[in-house]
């Protein structure tokens, strides 16, 4: 089990979460801590799912199916199973 969960909400990101996911493990590998990156994509219709997953490490990745907006995370019983994909101890997200 990770110690940190790392959660990123996406919408409509496909030009820049390949990056963002790669920043987020750079400080994270830093860090020295076990971790996992969670991709939480918002119903995108365009690549972010394709972008968000490439690489030799991708993270792990689940969608709301709907555009349930970034606060729905917490309250949302759509959203709510794509925060049970933590595994880690800490869970946090933006």
């Amino acid at each position: 089990m990770p110690d940190i969960s790392v959660i990123i909400p996406a919408y409509r990101e496909e030009k820049v979460i390949y990056g963002v996911v790669e920043k987020v493990r750079q400080v994270m590998d830093a860090t020295g801590q076990s971790h996992e990156i969670i991709v939480v994509d918002d119903g995108s219709d365009d690549e972010t799912a394709a972008e968000a997953q490439k690489g030799n490490r991708s993270p792990s990745y689940a969608t709301t199916g709907a555009k349930a907006g970034i606060n729905a995370l917490q309250r949302s019983p759509q959203t709510r199973p794509a925060l049970r994909v933590c595994q880690a101890r800490h869970c946090g997200y933006e």
